[in-house]
């Protein structure tokens, strides 16, 4: 079985009533796993930066307006984390009001820390998910496409993505 590198990030909307507290307590099934601790002696603010042992290869932010900004590193065996993944989108998938995406970065298949990674959708419902999977897709194909259809076409088709999303949710 093959190990890697790897780690996941995400920028998020969060409810307003969610703290670093309350964001700590819902992903302990992930940082106790990964052994992303908490700096000895520290406590934990409800806003700002989460002060953990490890802040090179770990951060967690969250600021007053509700941005949560997260990357934490793991080491993870092929087909082994499955669990711990889906726990941690379960429990962000309770804190957000917008959809967001979760990327997983596999440093050992990528040293250019962007060419292996792979999304997860979070959202407090499958409508927020289905856009925020519109909206990464757009993100991602918004730099191979501008210099082909112009910024102006981007738009337009930008704009018949999200119309025909919004059709297809209205039939289900």
């Amino acid at each position: 079985m093959s190990s890697h590198d790897m780690a996941v990030r995400a920028t998020l909307k969060v409810k307003p009533d969610v703290t670093l507290p309350f964001i700590w307590a819902s992903i302990t099934l992930f940082t106790d796993h990964f052994n992303i601790n908490l700096a000895e002696g520290e406590s934990v603010p409800n806003f700002g930066e989460m002060p953990l042992a490890d802040d090179y290869e770990q951060s967690i932010e969250l600021t007053e307006d509700g941005t949560l900004s997260l990357y934490l590193s793991c080491h993870a065996g092929h087909g082994e984390e499955p669990n711990y993944l889906q726990n941690l989108i379960d429990a962000l998938d309770g804190m957000v009001i917008a959809g967001g995406a979760l990327e997983v970065v596999d440093h050992d298949t990528s040293a250019a820390n962007n060419d292996a990674v792979w999304a997860r959708f979070i959202g407090a419902d499958d409508t927020q998910r289905i856009y925020a999977r519109l909206a990464y897709g757009l993100e991602r194909g918004r730099e191979w496409l501008v210099d082909v259809i112009d910024p102006s076409g981007f738009e337009q088709l930008s704009q018949l993505a999200k119309s025909l999303a919004d059709a297809k949710l209205i039939k289900a």
